[in-house]
């Protein structure tokens, strides 16, 4: 069976996102939501940001002062944002 709409309602609380292995863990999981989406379905994802590296994050992490890259594109890179 697969879904028209997933709902992500607040995926990022400290006890996901409190370590980079839980981070990582939990983007992960939401990259499973894929297995279950209609073709065509629609993610919704709503919450607050509690980490630094969160996946709500608009833009990638600013660069290191040594010139070191800031981090890989933001989790939800190329989705609609309403704010």
């Amino acid at each position: 069976s697969h879904a028209d709409l997933v709902v992500c309602d607040d995926v990022e609380v400290p006890n996901t996102c409190a370590t980079a292995a839980l981070r990582a863990d939990l983007r992960e999981r939401l990259g499973e939501i894929a297995h279950v989406l209609s073709p065509g379905g629609t993610v919704i994802y709503i919450g607050t940001p509690h980490a630094v590296e969160t996946i709500y994050a608009a833009e990638p992490p600013q660069a290191e002062p040594n010139g070191e890259p800031g981090g890989e594109a933001p989790f939800l890179a190329g989705y609609a944002r309403l704010e």
